[in-house]
């Protein structure tokens, strides 16, 4: 009788094991974990949101900049929103986005827009890591410089003289949540001067920037 107890416990474990195995092995869990675990909505964690309102050459790990950013900076700044699906902070702050833009789309659109601010356009782009394309989810990693993992989070890329190498170079600004604020909509005077920044510096720059 306890070698027969024993047997079915074994085989019991053996079973439990390769279910476990198969789950976290297979490209469905890989892809769930990448796309769910990996970014999450910063009004789902403890994640403090403060942000430094600064612009900086540098990327996360110093990675290249997306090729489709590089291409759209020949046009003018480039505004990134980024978020996912499931997350209450990004559908707060998506309504003041739009407002600032004068646009409207869905959460789950990829989309791209030229707007005219005062004669010199800003190129929008709405990035929904659960739909958007797979170089545009890998733009999220090279601009999230806190290493926050976290949505929503906005990009703004304009044009700069890198004073180091002499040449105009790509010169973001990364900000999460609600840029530091409590309520969604007390960020949108902070965007828009990011914005405004953002276009005198290019305006100043673009002359001198090519595709590298």
């Amino acid at each position: 009788m306890e070698k027969s107890t024993a047997i079915k416990s074994i085989a019991i474990l053996i079973v439990i094991s390769s279910l476990l195995a198969i789950s976290f092995y297979t490209p469905v869990y890989h892809e769930i974990k990448s796309s769910i675990v990996s970014t999450l909505c910063l009004s789902c964690i403890k994640l403090d949101p403060r942000t430094t309102f600064n612009f900086t050459f540098k990327t996360a790990n110093n990675q290249s900049h997306p090729k489709f950013v590089l291409e759209n900076l020949t046009i003018g700044p480039v505004f990134l929103e980024y978020r996912l699906d499931a997350c209450s902070a990004c559908d707060a702050i998506e309504p003041v986005v739009k407002e600032i833009f004068k646009l409207n789309y869905t959460k789950e659109e990829d989309i791209r827009e030229e707007v005219d601010f005062n004669g010199t356009k800003v190129v929008f782009f709405h990035i929904n890591l659960d739909h958007a394309p797979q170089y545009k989810k890998e733009s999220f990693d090279i601009y999230d410089i806190r290493d926050a993992n976290g949505v929503p989070m906005i990009t703004i890329v304009t044009l700069n003289l890198n004073r180091t190498s002499l040449t105009v170079k790509p010169y973001f600004f990364t900000g999460y949540g609600f840029l530091g604020e409590s309520k969604a909509e007390d960020a949108k005077p902070i965007i828009l001067k990011l914005i405004r920044d953002a276009i005198n510096v290019y305006n100043s720059n673009k002359a001198g920037y090519s595709i590298s």
